[in-house]
């Protein structure tokens, strides 16, 4: 294989030369970090804003409480037609409030491999290949790309500011444990199921600043599973074994 058909058809790591590296070469495997070990505060931004519900507006608590499924339709309707707007926006606010630090907490846990588009230029080399002393490692994309644990491989969006999120950017998952709360408009307790607020997508977690754009980076997300009690600094993960085509 040429050079130029490696620059065509691979990503780049670069990497130091060091015992870590070569044994991620030939234990068929490529470190993941934990996202707080990430270099730059566009990293994985959750940054959510509610605030527009604080308007207390009937047709946006509605329109909140149905698209995340906080409230059946009966007791939306109760709260909107009797003049309880208040409560409703406290019920729709607490959910919110406690599902998004969840959220939180789950995009946290997450673990991400850079790699780059460019193998030519001098800034990589100096900044990820130990001052020019390390090496490149070419991994062919359409193979990672092809298997499970690399199917979040995608660009890296470069921008002034952070991709605003919406609320039709977010949706709720049900999780199997249930709770119970006094329902206002039958006047009993009843029985909720609770439920998490998550991304739609992984498009606002691949992005950086612009002053980063030289990079040319491409990352990969994976979502490991590992308990809060034995998670690291980050993660090694299995790729194919003819994945590599070249070491530079």
């Amino acid at each position: 294989m040429s050079l130029s058909e490696v620059e065509d058809s691979c990503l780049f790591r670069y990497r130091h030369f060091n015992k870590n590296t070569v044994k991620e070469i030939l234990n068929k495997e490529i470190w993941h970090s934990d996202v707080n070990n990430l270099n730059d505060p566009f990293e994985f931004p959750i940054i959510l804003d509610w605030s527009e519900i604080d308007r207390k507006d009937k047709s946006l608590l509605t329109k909140y409480a149905m698209h995340f499924d906080f409230l059946p339709l009966d007791e939306i309707t109760y709260y909107c037609l009797n003049d309880k707007l208040d409560l409703l926006h406290s019920i729709i606010n607490d959910n919110l409030h406690g599902a998004s630090l969840a959220m939180k907490e789950y995009y946290e846990s997450l673990y991400v491999c850079c790699f780059s588009k460019s193998l030519r230029d001098p800034l990589m080399w100096s900044h990820y290949s130990d001052g020019m002393k390390g090496l490149c490692i070419a991994y062919d994309k359409n193979i990672l790309k092809g298997t499970n644990e690399y199917k979040n491989l995608n660009p890296v969006v470069y921008n002034k500011k952070p991709i605003e999120f919406l609320f039709k950017d977010f949706r709720t998952d049900k999780i199997s444990s249930e709770f119970k709360y006094y329902d206002e408009v039958h006047k009993e307790n009843r029985i909720a199921e609770p439920r998490l607020i998550r991304l739609n997508t992984f498009e606002h977690l691949y992005q950086k600043h612009e002053r980063w754009a030289y990079e040319g980076e491409v990352r990969n997300i994976v979502d490991l599973d590992i308990p809060r009690s034995k998670r690291k600094d980050g993660a090694l993960v299995k790729y194919p074994s003819d994945a590599i085509k070249a070491i530079l």
